[in-house]
């Protein structure tokens, strides 16, 4: 039999956002030895030949994803402490600076995640990506050689360049899955995702190994390594296949939606405060947005500035002990649902819940309330404090954030599975504006007094959303009866 259904031959390749083109097979003929028709096998041959692209294409996305967050998250984290240790003529940082640059960063993710869905749907994921890696490499350069208008600068272009690697990563992800695979390309992408909190924090700490402080050439190290990071991730995104087969156009509500002008996005989002299970999420989606700034920084500092610590690598250490924890929770989740596919979500969120106010409660014994203000001698109920336990801390928070976002996404595309681009929107917004919040109070509020306000919130947060999960849960099973 001729080859004309080879899949390499097959003209049904388009740019991705490009009007389609429908795929031509060839004239029907049919064998009858396989009792199979010349278009059939030439359809198969074409969705084989469109799923090996699109898995590939999210294998090497999930690895560029993974080298372009290690390098920012880690400047994030540990940004704090890295600017307060920059005294010199042209810069003299202040213990606290780094808070108010990283609220900036997300004052400006909050609103680039209504700005950015009609850039990529004009420029497309692909080169969306590559505009995103460029922010964040301008945004690691600024700290090679810091003057302070040049990191306000690229704080908002950092913050804009989050937004816009969130929606483009969305979009390039739904253009390369179907029905059928969307699972198995959806663990592969945010498991190499996940990791990102582990590569740049390992280079930290190998780089400080222990020193009390950061000198001008290590600083020049730590970013160096970052910013390799960083070039890894946009050679993998530069390099990504633009063309897909049509078939994965038609009919992507994702891809539709997306598509949607500013404004028009704004008032779908707006519709949703007229709904009640939107209502009922906040309060953990406000929780989640508190939490995230105390993990990723904030904690991070309070042990840079505990003297009795003795280490600034201890920060590098906690950092990937996030990461692990993370990484834990979502197997974790992925194992409960395996074994139970109906078991409570109220419940997973709860065990997350818990891990956190473990970690808050082994911090109130660790560290001094003070510690995240600056560098201090004083100590809590713990002398000296535990090194191992500051750690560990950090790995139950990773475990209960990764079960909160697993379950949140989980019921967001459950309830809006067919435009969920405006309730995603939405969250990302609202967890932004609150981890910014959290950011400026970190200003003047001591660290005591921010965990007693993660305790409320959480709590109000589990409360609204297991009895929304609740209740959700049985809406379905009427509809079933």
């Amino acid at each position: 039999m001729s080859n004309w259904y080879d899949p390499d031959t097959l003209p049904a390749y388009t740019d991705l956002f490009a009007p389609t083109e429908t795929a031509y097979f060839g004239p029907t003929v049919c064998d009858p030895a396989l009792s199979l028709c010349s278009t059939e096998l030439a359809r198969d041959a074409e969705v084989k030949a469109r799923r090996k692209i699109q898995f590939w294409n999210l294998v090497q996305t999930g690895f560029g994803y993974m080298f372009l967050l290690s390098s920012v998250q880690t400047a994030l984290s540990v940004g704090t402490i890295v600017l307060f240790n920059i005294q010199d003529d042209k810069f003299h940082g202040t213990p606290t600076m780094g808070y108010a640059l990283l609220g900036l960063v997300y004052c400006m993710l909050a609103v680039a995640y209504w700005l950015t869905p009609p850039v990529v749907a004009k420029l497309g994921p692909v080169n969306s990506m590559l505009i995103c890696a460029v922010c964040f490499i301008f945004f690691l350069l600024s700290f090679i050689r810091p003057v302070l208008w040049l990191l306000i600068i690229a704080a908002v272009i950092a913050g804009f360049g989050s937004a816009l690697l969130s929606t483009a990563g969305g979009v390039f992800m739904a253009l390369n899955s179907d029905s059928e695979t969307i699972g198995r390309n959806t663990g592969i992408f945010f498991g190499l995702y996940e990791t990102s909190l582990i590569w740049g924090n390992v280079g930290f700490f190998f780089i400080l190994h222990g020193d009390t402080s950061i000198s001008t050439s290590q600083r020049y190290w730590i970013f160096g390594y970052l910013l390799i990071l960083a070039v890894l991730g946009t050679i993998l995104v530069a390099f990504l296949k633009r063309k897909q087969a049509s078939a994965v156009l038609r009919g992507n509500e994702f891809a539709r939606s997306i598509k949607r002008g500013v404004w028009d996005s704004i008032k779908a989002a707006a519709a949703l405060f007229y709904d009640m299970k939107i209502l009922m999420l906040c309060p953990l989606v406000i929780y989640l947005g508190f939490s995230a700034a105390f993990r990723n920084d904030i904690y991070n500092s309070s042990i840079g500035y505990t003297r009795k610590l003795n280490s600034l690598s201890l920060v590098g250490l906690a950092g990937i002990a996030l990461g692990l924890g993370e990484l834990s929770g979502s197997a974790a989740c992925a194992a409960a649902n395996t074994k139970n596919p109906h078991m409570s979500r109220g419940k997973i969120v709860l065990c997350g819940i818990i891990c956190n106010y473990f970690a808050y409660l082994f911090i109130y014994l660790n560290l001094p309330s003070e510690a995240n203000l600056g560098p201090t001698d004083k100590i809590s109920i713990i002398n000296p404090p535990n090194k191992g336990l500051a750690v560990f801390c950090s790995f139950l928070m990773g475990i209960g954030d990764s079960t909160m976002n697993v379950q949140i996404y989980a019921i967001l595309a459950e309830m809006f599975g067919k435009d969920i681009v405006p309730s995603v929107g939405l969250y990302n917004s609202i967890y932004a504006i609150f981890c910014a919040l959290a950011y400026f109070l970190s200003l003047r509020v001591e660290l005591y007094a921010q965990m007693t306000i993660l305790l409320v919130l959480g709590l109000s947060g589990w409360t609204t959303f297991a009895v929304l999960a609740r209740n959700y849960a049985r809406s379905l099973r009427y509809e079933d009866i």
